[in-house]
Parts: structure tokens; C-alpha cells; sequence
């Protein structure tokens, strides 16, 4: 185990991750559900990371505010709460924030409650959100607690952001928060789907915009407005939404076990997104004890050596099942599916977008 380790080491310093997680990974708007020893409840947070240090709005514990909760990176994809915090009267003691995949986080946290040990936990996933025009975005509709996130992105010396939905029929709320600490926030909560936000000088940088189900609605109009006089002669970014890859063994994202007669099957996933059609470099590799193997897919099988598998324009894939992978000794190994975004035969470590799973065969 010790040698496969040096491996996966090994393998994030040429991915350049050894140190830092992708932000863009992370950053942006969470939702999900926490588990308490009363009740249940959804949860709705911002997630900013920052080097070793992730910053959380705190809805999914500690209501709408703006303050912030840090947290400090403990492993790659681990963070752990820096210090207890106050919350209306109950004090948070410990807690944990994980990520996996692509899109997903786990969360723990202890807490002091009327002279009791209480904990919680959550699961949770990112939304996806989009990058609107200044002007209007119609014809939105939700379910009841559903969210909706869009995004703009603010240049300086903006002098007010105005938002607001209006027209259809439902009940939603609006919120608009920047997407960093110190995490300025506004809300509207007022009956059916007339809400307004007005904010003077906005910061620049990027503004979430989340419409929020307080009941089922539909064909309501999302308006934005600001002014640009003063501001930089590009106000709006291009939407970029980088790919998302991920891998499989036996349809399953986590460690397994394998007798030695078994073949894991391979199952890769791929979404392209903005990158539909763009000239790339696909990776499969597998970590052995003896070293780094690559999928060739002439013979269908692993062969010596760090080589592309394939060059050639992205394009999606869901779920496809490969092939099984026989043979294997007694051992630990991990297994990598990849995509990097220079198409060069050479692994490009900043445009590397990347999955993988640790197994282990046993006698």
C-alpha cells in the first residue's frame, strides 16, 4: 500500500493537485440535505476555496448572514472547521467539509446544544449555473424547493446591480451573493414572483443570482440591470464550463476489493460541456507496484509506459463500459480517466481534467 501511495503522489505532482484542489471545482453554489437528530433539512451554501483555506457562506448550519466559516485543508480534498464558532446560541465545536467527484460534498459537523453533544451531517452536490445577459432571462419555471442559479460576472466601477423577477404564476424567492468572503448578500421574499434586489457599487468579480422555489412556479421573467457607464468597455465573461470526467469500476466511484479470478469493468463518463468538439488528449492509466501502465486501444490492454490512449476532438460519453480488466496479481492499484486540453501527446498539467479509484486484488 505504502508503494501505490507513492503513486497516487506521484501522479498528482505531474497533475499539479499535489498541493492545491481546482478551485473550479469548488467554487461556486452548493445544495444538498443535513441530517439532524431531530429533523431534516435542505441546505443552500457558497463554497470559495483559497489555497489551503475554503470559505462557506454557512446557510447549511447557521442561517443566511454575512459572515463566513473557514476552514482549513487537512487533506487534498478534506477540510477541517478552524475553530468553534457561535450560531444563535449553540455553539459548533468540531466539523468536517469533503468533496468527491466533480460535484459532490459530504459534510460533518459537532455541536453544543443545551449542554448536549449533537451531530450532524449532509450530503450535497454543486449546480451547475448559467452566465446571463444584462437584460432579461424569460420563461423560468422550478418545482417547490427547487434552486436555479445564475451567474454575471462584474467589472469595475459598476455603479448599482438591480435584479428582479416578475410576470407567470408560483411563489419564488431571490437571492443575489457575491461569490466570495466577505460574501455580501441580499434577499426577497415577498409573495408570488415579484422580487427586487438593488445593490450600490457592486464589488467586482462574480454574482450568483439564485432563484429559489418557496412554491412551484413558472414563465416568470428574470431581469437584470446595471450600470456599465463608468465600468470596463467588457462587462461579461464568455461562458466557460470546463469538462467533467469520470470513471468506474463495476459501476461503482469507490475503493473495492477484488478476488484474483474477478475482471472489474471498466465504465467512463465524459461531458464535454463548452468543450464540445475540441481537440484533446484522452488518458487511461493504471498504477501498479512496478510502475505506471497505459491503455492501448489497438490490443485493448495496458501496456508499459506513460502514453496517450487517444487524440482527437471531445465529445460526450455516458457511461460507456470499456472493457474488464483480467490478469491483475495480488496487489494495490489505482486506475485514471482524463482528458487534458492540449492536444500534444505530452501530459499538459494545467489543462488536465481528471478521475480516478483505488482497488486492491487479493489472492
Amino acid at each position: 500500500m505504502f508503494q501505490l501511495a507513492l503513486l497516487v503522489i506521484f501522479w498528482l505532482y505531474l497533475c499539479g493537485v499535489a498541493e492545491a484542489l481546482d478551485s473550479t471545482k469548488i467554487n461556486g453554489v452548493w445544495t444538498g440535505t443535513i441530517h439532524g437528530p431531530y429533523e431534516e433539512a435542505e441546505f443552500l451554501d457558497v463554497f470559495y476555496l483559497e489555497g489551503d483555506y475554503l470559505y462557506t457562506l454557512g446557510n447549511s448550519i447557521c442561517g443566511y448572514t454575512e459572515n463566513y466559516i473557514r476552514y482549513k485543508r487537512i487533506e487534498n480534498q478534506i477540510f477541517s472547521l478552524e475553530e468553534p464558532f457561535d450560531c444563535y446560541g449553540i455553539t459548533f465545536l468540531s466539523g468536517t467539509i469533503s468533496f468527491s467527484g466533480s460535484d459532490q460534498v459530504s459534510i460533518y459537523m459537532e455541536l453544543e446544544e443545551d449542554d448536549l453533544s449533537v451531530k450532524i451531517t449532509g450530503n450535497g452536490n454543486k449546480l451547475q449555473d448559467e452566465r446571463v445577459p444584462l437584460n432579461s432571462y424569460r420563461e423560468i419555471a422550478g418545482a417547490e424547493d427547487s434552486v436555479k442559479v445564475f451567474s454575471i460576472e462584474v467589472p469595475p466601477n459598476v455603479s448599482f446591480l438591480e435584479v428582479q423577477t416578475y410576470g407567470g404564476s408560483g411563489d419564488n424567492d431571490l437571492y443575489v451573493v457575491y461569490h466570495k468572503p466577505p460574501y455580501y448578500f441580499e434577499s426577497s421574499e415577498g409573495d408570488y414572483t415579484d422580487e427586487y434586489i438593488y445593490i450600490d457599487n457592486p464589488s467586482e468579480g462574480i454574482w450568483y443570482i439564485i432563484v429559489y422555489g418557496f412554491e412551484s412556479y413558472r414563465n416568470v421573467t428574470l431581469d437584470i440591470y446595471a450600470d456599465y457607464s463608468q465600468a470596463s468597455p467588457t462587462p461579461i465573461s464568455p461562458p466557460v464550463s470546463k469538462p467533467l470526467a469520470d470513471i468506474m469500476l463495476d459501476y461503482s466511484d469507490t475503493y473495492l476489493a477484488y478476488s484474483s479470478s474477478d475482471a472489474p469493468l471498466i465504465t467512463l463518463y465524459l461531458e464535454p460541456q463548452d468543450y464540445n468538439g475540441y481537440p484533446a488528449d484522452w488518458w487511461l492509466i493504471l498504477g501498479t507496484h512496478s510502475g505506471i501502465k497505459y491503455f492501448d486501444l489497438a490490443s485493448m490492454s495496458f501496456k508499459e509506459g506513460l502514453k496517450v490512449t487517444y487524440q482527437g476532438n471531445l465529445f460526450p460519453i455516458y457511461f460507456f463500459d470499456l472493457t474488464k480488466i483480467d490478469s491483475l496479481p495480488p496487489g494495490d492499484y489505482v486506475i485514471y480517466f482524463g482528458v487534458d486540453l492540449n492536444q500534444n501527446g505530452q501530459l499538459d498539467i494545467n489543462s488536465l481534467i481528471y478521475d480516478f479509484i483505488i482497488f486492491s486484488v487479493k489472492y
